[in-house]
């Protein structure tokens, strides 16, 4: 059995190909954040080979000096220049991320330089704590935290650090799509398993054999655990290499260095090496695939549908998610946050942190008390599936959840209402069978939570003069632009005299020249006028916000394109359908109706809503005037207002919503599986979509792109 069930998951070539795009999506996401960053991966990796052969205090004093330089070259100090040698910046585009390289990688060579001094800092602060609350009086249970504190961090006394090229590492272990793929496959392998047999009505064959029950799931589990060791290492392995890569590969001897080595690994108290924290990583992130395997599992045997499985675990994630980041540290509910699912799932800060948690006024290894949660729910979990499926009770077309709970009609069993409209019947599938209804109810909380108040800011002082100057422009007519503008200009040469050399006057002078430009377009467009565009513009050129609501945006007409007709084909009912004469089509028009209304529903809740919080905090200046007065819809025709170009931005996006649904219905009648279409409508629709945060500006016209960046 164990072979077999090796072999569906293995054998799958979709599941394959999707890995292995997913990997690839992976290193472009990694790439794509080292661009982002303050300083660039190959500055960085250029910067360590030409100070990997000095001395560790002579490559700090070096690093210091290329930073001073490098300021006084941005600062433009005349009489401080001469004592710069050469020309900046040399790893960089700019000076200010040539700064940031080096002090960035100063600071990493001061850390190792004073390892010893930090931990012989903790141990005075620690000694020096005790002292002060013996002689004021403490609280026991602080005493000891005190006392266990001292006793962990000793152990690390006498290790002396030496340099290593370690960012590349770190960055691919801190990179945030990590926790993201390993429980996401976490969750697809079990399904895969589990769900797509019971959505063929194959696993009621195995509830007859008395002894077959135990066997088959024991051999599912196996061959999750054997995809989940394959996949997490796949993982590990590819984004550290693509790490090392990015920011250059380290010494051969750096694996038998002490963890202390990695940049941002300094205040554990594992007293191990970086190839050993990377194997306990590696074996984290293992458990607590097995924890969310066993959990699906748990789910998917409890429910006869798919998309209840999805409901919970999204409702679950979510709620964990916002205690997560939510809750300050320092908040009394901060425990919380700490014992905390996603935390858990977070293997290398997890590992990488130092902190105590209080257990029966005892201070306990916060690491150790997850563990032993951990194991603890995955015991539990296994035992209760096993003696679920033992009964046969998830191996049964009939809804488990049901048979577990009652076994007798309720009151609300007439919910249907024993009618013929069809209509209602299409209702009561999205809501109570597809679970489509509790979907949108998780949507309306996540995008409560996920569009937060805007407020009005600036990315520039040339930004917040331009602003100044539109301002005053909007109080007069457009016949009076010339004018105005002469004053400004005006204005501006009387105070080049007064204070031209400050750095604000060019910034102000700036704005302007962009002023005069702006009004020389407007006299080009016949009943243009002066808009101050910063809300619109978010609208149609916030790239990471159009992607993210995108993305949701498609999920959800995923999910209610597959709901269609899901209900049917794994019933068989659509053969019913299917041979009636004039049902079909009143079927399918009554199918359409409810998916237009539940993407409505799904449109409303995340577009309009972040239209009203962008609007609320820069207004809606001019809504009604001529599109063409924002430079950005020059080619528009006199005849659409910024309302119109607004409309058809919404209506363009509900568009795209409804061909993502349609794509997904498609999907699910030619593979008859809710899980593959779902996984075909990710791979087509919304990975594209995902390629456009990666920095490849021609991916905005792929498939569905152009209806939502």
């Amino acid at each position: 059995m164990i072979r077999n069930e090796c072999y569906k998951l293995f054998g799958n070539r979709k599941l394959l190909l999707g890995l292995l795009g997913i990997l690839i999506l992976n290193a472009l996401y990694f790439w794509y954040c080292s661009r982002n960053d303050s300083f660039s991966s190959s500055g960085y990796k250029k910067l360590t080979e030409d100070v990997k052969d000095l001395g560790e205090s002579e490559a700090l004093e070096y690093l210091n000096t290329e930073k001073r330089n490098a300021l006084l070259t941005m600062m433009g100090d005349e009489d401080s220049l001469h004592t710069v040698e050469r020309s900046y910046p040399k790893y960089e585009k700019n000076l200010l991320q040539e700064m940031n390289l080096y002090q960035s990688l100063a600071m990493e060579y001061e850390n190792v330089i004073g390892y010893p001094d930090y931990i012989r800092g903790i141990l005075a602060e620690s000694e020096k704590l005790t002292l002060m609350q013996s002689l004021f009086g403490a609280d026991g249970r602080e005493m000891k935290n005190v006392k266990k504190t001292c006793e962990d961090y000793s152990q690390l006394t006498g290790v002396t650090l030496h340099y290593g090229r370690t960012r590349g590492i770190s960055s691919a272990l801190a990179l945030p799509s990590m926790l993201f793929l390993s429980v996401f496959f976490a969750v697809l392998i079990p399904m895969l398993l589990f769900t797509m047999e019971k959505e063929q009505n194959t696993l009621p064959l195995y509830a007859s054999m008395e002894y077959g029950r135990g066997r088959l799931y024991f051999a599912k589990v196996i061959a999750s655990l054997i995809g989940i060791l394959i996949v997490n290492l796949l993982l590990y392995g590819s984004t550290i290499f693509a790490g090392c890569l990015l920011y250059g590969f380290p010494e051969k001897q750096l694996l038998t260095k002490p963890v202390q080595t990695l940049v941002g690994y300094q205040q554990t108290a594992l007293p191990v090496s970086v190839g050993q924290f990377l194997i306990l990583a590696y074996l984290w992130a293992v458990m607590v695939s097995v924890f969310f395997t066993l959990l699906t599992v748990f789910l998917s045997v409890m429910f006869s549908s798919s998309m209840g499985v999805y409901a919970v675990l999204s409702l679950l994630v979510g709620i964990e998610g916002v205690l997560y980041l939510k809750i300050d540290a320092l908040d009394y509910r901060s425990a919380w946050k700490r014992m905390n699912l996603v935390a858990l799932a977070d293997a290398p800060k997890c590992l990488g942190q130092y902190r105590n948690e209080y257990l029966f006024g005892t201070p306990v290894s916060h690491l150790l008390l997850l563990l032993i949660v951990t194991l603890g729910a995955i015991i539990v979990l296994f035992s209760c599936t096993y003696r679920i499926l033992d009964n046969g009770y998830g191996f049964a077309p009939r809804h488990t959840e049901r048979r577990l709970v009652t076994r007798r009609k309720g009151r609300f069993a007439n919910f249907s209402g024993h009618h013929t409209n069809i209509f209602l019947h299409e209702l009561t599938k999205y809501f109570r069978f597809n679970k489509i209804g509790m979907v949108i109810v998780v949507l309306a909380v996540g995008s409560l939570m996920l569009l937060r108040p805007y407020q009005q800011s600036f990315t520039s002082l040339e930004e917040r003069y331009y602003v100044a100057y539109l301002m005053r422009l909007d109080k007069v007519s457009s016949a009076e632009y010339d004018t105005l503008a002469g004053e400004f200009r005006a204005a501006l040469e009387d105070e080049r005299l007064q204070h031209g050399g400050e750095p604000s006057f060019a910034k102000k002078e700036a704005a302007l020249v962009n002023i005069e430009e702006y009004i020389a377009y407007l006299h080009t467009k016949p009943g243009a006028v002066a808009v101050d565009s910063r809300g619109y513009s978010l609208m149609y050129t916030d790239l990471k916000m159009n992607v993210i609501l995108g993305c949701i945006a498609m999920i959800l007409a995923i999910l209610c394109g597959v709901a269609m007709y899901y209900s049917e084909l794994a019933s068989g009912m659509d053969d019913m359908i299917r041979v009636s004469y004039t049902g079909r089509g009143r079927v399918l028009i009554r199918k359409i109706v409810w998916l237009v209304c539940a993407l409505l529903v799904c449109f409303l809740l995340i577009y309009v809503r972040y239209f009203f919080a962008v609007t609320s905090a820069y207004g809606t200046p001019h809504f009604l005037e001529q599109a063409n007065s924002i430079r950005d819809f020059a080619k528009v025709s006199r005849g659409q207002s910024i309302r119109d170009r607004i409309i058809l931005l919404g209506i363009r996006r509900f568009v795209g919503m409804l061909i993502a649904s349609i794509v997904a219905f498609l999907a699910v009648m030619r593979t008859r599986s809710f899980i593959i279409a779902v996984a075909i409508g990710i791979g087509i629709l919304i990975l594209p979509l995902l390629l456009c945060l990666a920095g490849y500006g021609f991916t905005a016209s792929w498939v569905l792109n152009w209806f939502f960046v």
